[in-house]
């Protein structure tokens, strides 16, 4: 499905709009100008829930199923599509920061997040520049003293080098943030304990990956 919307990754919006031939949606920069827009990622986000995982057979063999009754709990469980508008001015980090606070259980709260992004003037061998990459600086105030995040990363995809920082500062917390082995291009996050992970692994057949970056 994520064919149809790859031609308009950069855009931030979505309206749904009636045609001749039916409805469409329709990608746009401009949402004063289309009442009723919803950010992209939000309607990704619905799209994958209601197209992807419903489509999952209920079988409990099937640990998909789990995964597709757990992500109504949406204070522990994080899903999207890692190919986003990332890039200068996106706020995709801001958004991705602030979400994956709501579902720390409280161990994570960061404030004022903002997100510096300068480009990185790379070559090939031969010489040729090498477009689209950053250094990321993200800035928030979290435990009532200022922090950062940085990496260098392409655009146009949630880096989760963010992810494994976050868990840094969460370490000593009893929770950490843990990633579900891919099955696609998204990530299924979920905020579990030590215990609460090796029980999912053990008696649900739950698979955890490492955080290591997959774009």
């Amino acid at each position: 499905m994520w064919d149809r919307w790859r031609s308009a990754i950069h855009h931030h919006w979505v309206i749904k709009i009636k045609t001749d031939s039916g409805e469409e949606e329709r990608y746009h920069d401009e949402p004063e100008t289309f009442p009723g827009s919803v950010k992209f990622a939000d309607y990704a986000q619905q799209q994958l829930k209601e197209l992807y995982l419903p489509q999952v057979p209920f079988d409990r063999k099937n640990d998909l199923a789990d995964l597709w009754i757990a992500m109504e709990d949406d204070r522990r469980v994080w899903y999207r599509d890692l190919e986003a508008a990332a890039s200068p001015g996106s706020d995709e980090y801001v958004q991705a920061l602030t979400e994956w606070g709501r579902i720390s259980r409280g161990v994570f709260e960061p404030k004022e997040i903002r997100e510096t992004w300068t480009e990185l003037h790379e070559t090939t061998p031969s010489g040729a520049p090498i477009q689209g990459q950053y250094h990321l600086k993200i800035s928030f105030e979290w435990n009532g003293a200022p922090q950062t995040i940085e990496f260098d990363t392409p655009d146009e995809w949630i880096n989760l080098e963010a992810l494994e920082a976050v868990n840094k500062f969460i370490r000593n917390s009893g929770t950490q943030l843990y990633v579900y082995v891919s099955f696609d291009q998204c990530a299924y996050i979920v905020s579990l304990s030590a215990q609460e992970k090796l029980a999912l692994e053990n008696e649900r057949g739950w698979k955890f990956a490492g955080l290591t970056w997959v774009g």
